[in-house]
């Protein structure tokens, strides 16, 4: 593998997970740009985690404790 390239594991709740081929410098978006293409599922108030803590949109993933092989859950908004 690419060392420029990283695979990320993204779960969206109880659904299958999918794995990502990402630079090493993307972002939050990207995977979330990525993770649609796929089939994912995505919204404006779902939250990433990763490592216990929600990931930020402008910051690089590896910034943020993402690893190559890491797992990030996808969050859906709590329905009161």
């Amino acid at each position: 593998m690419d060392s420029d390239t990283m695979t990320i594991y993204v779960s969206d709740g109880l659904e299958d997970v999918i794995m990502l081929q990402l630079s090493s410098s993307a972002t939050l978006d990207d995977l979330k740009k990525k993770h649609m293409e796929k089939g994912g599922k995505s919204d404006r108030y779902g939250r990433y985690i990763s490592n216990g803590k929600v990931l930020s949109n402008s910051r690089r993933l590896r910034d943020q404790g993402v690893q190559s092989g890491g797992r990030v859950e996808r969050v859906g908004k709590a329905n009161n």
